[in-house]
């Protein structure tokens, strides 16, 4: 399996979370699947990072210099169909198939703005209610879809969920 998901982590001054995400990332995610950039400014705890990029050893790090221009150059080398953004104070607890979620790309096409990790059923109650969240199936797996333009709460409302949310890399390009 080649590289699907392309994972740009934002950290500053917190590697004991960023150590966090990544134990839980490489936990729920098969590591063959996936290439994780570490986008990080050194300002403090250079020697704790420094443990921490040595205990994820694949994992490409960017010192950021100049943010807008590490991104931009960063997003335009992407190789993979699929970008995450990954922020250092979240963490995995459980995983989902990577191949149903590029099969849920491939069979919404551009219906599809993102495929959410932290929405679930419960957090979209008000949406099933409303009629703006249903239950999609994807070759057996239950997925539940939402159309965020009709979300009925904060949560639901935004599609731009960076640290959750899977995204077609050419759409971030655009």
């Amino acid at each position: 399996m080649g590289k699907l998901v392309s994972i740009i982590v934002f950290t500053k001054n917190r590697p004991l979370q960023l150590h966090g995400y990544l134990e839980s990332l490489y936990r729920y995610f098969p590591s063959e699947a996936i290439q994780v950039y570490i986008l990080y400014k050194p300002e403090l705890f250079s020697e704790e990072y420094e443990q921490c990029f040595r205990l994820f050893p694949a994992c490409r790090v960017i010192r950021e210099t100049n943010f807008h221009q590490d991104f931009m150059r960063l997003v335009e080398g992407i190789k993979t169909p699929y970008i995450l953004f990954g922020i250092d104070d979240l963490v995995y607890f459980d995983g989902i198939e990577l191949k149903t979620i590029q099969r849920t790309f491939d069979k919404q096409g551009e219906l599809l703005f993102g495929f959410s990790l932290r929405l679930d059923q419960q957090q979209m109650s008000e949406d099933f209610a409303a009629g703006s969240a249903w239950p999609e199936d994807v070759e057996g797996q239950t997925i539940y879809a939402l159309d965020w333009t009709k979300g009925q709460t904060s949560n639901t409302r935004y599609p731009f969920e960076l640290c959750a949310t899977i995204y077609r890399t050419q759409d971030i390009r655009r």
